[in-house]
């Protein structure tokens, strides 16, 4: 199901936003990112692209 969301947004050029847990890959993906725009005390973006094992593409 998720596959098929990402695939729509993206398909469509639509920005998206998503929560994940952290998880150690995760975790380890985030922790050289420097660039991180604080939106709120205690809430900061950064753009980043992962690839779980378990898909052909990275998301972006």
């Amino acid at each position: 199901m998720i596959k098929k969301v990402f695939n729509y947004l993206e398909k469509k050029s639509i920005n998206y936003i998503i929560a994940a847990r952290m998880y150690a890959p995760i975790q380890h993906n985030i922790a050289s990112h420097h660039n991180w725009l604080k939106m709120a005390d205690g809430l900061e973006i950064a753009d980043t692209n992962y690839k779980s094992p378990n898909w052909q593409d990275s998301k972006e």
